[in-house]
């Protein structure tokens, strides 16, 4: 939105007046700047499920459940428990495997950041499969 200033004689357009008076002190903060400082503290649980390549050896395996869990704290993210389902046999092949190591991983971390916690496990070569869904309580037996 331009504007014509009002306190000089000069009649040069203004950007957006209500971001021009945030920045000054004593201004209340535009619904922009609200946004932009707002931190990403609200962390939601998720449990995530990959299946590594199975022609890795247990070292490399390892490796790249490290690798998951520091990018998911890298991200905001906290680490709640990792638990290796050990070498499975797929209901199907997949890239021309027939089995493959299933790791759970539960975590809390930020909305934002579960969008590129799927995407690098996606671009990951030694991950072939994976799926993060938003954790359950446990709840009561029925």
């Amino acid at each position: 939105m331009w504007g014509i200033r009002k306190y000089a004689n000069i009649s040069s357009p203004v950007p957006n007046w209500g971001t021009a008076l945030a920045c000054l002190p004593g201004h209340p903060p535009t619904r922009e700047k609200k946004l932009a400082t707002k931190t990403l503290t609200k962390l939601k649980p998720y449990e995530t499920m990959y299946i590594v390549r199975p022609n890795l050896d247990e070292e490399a395996t390892d490796r790249v459940i490290a690798q998951v869990e520091e990018f998911i704290k890298t991200h905001g993210g906290q680490k709640l428990a990792t638990d290796k389902k050990g070498r499975k046999r797929l209901a199907y092949e997949v890239n021309k495997m027939r089995d493959g190591f299933y790791v759970l991983t539960t975590f809390d971390a930020p909305t934002e950041s579960v969008a590129q916690i799927k995407r690098m496990m996606t671009l990951s070569e030694d991950i072939i499969r994976s799926i993060v869904v938003i954790a359950e309580p446990e709840s009561a037996t029925y």
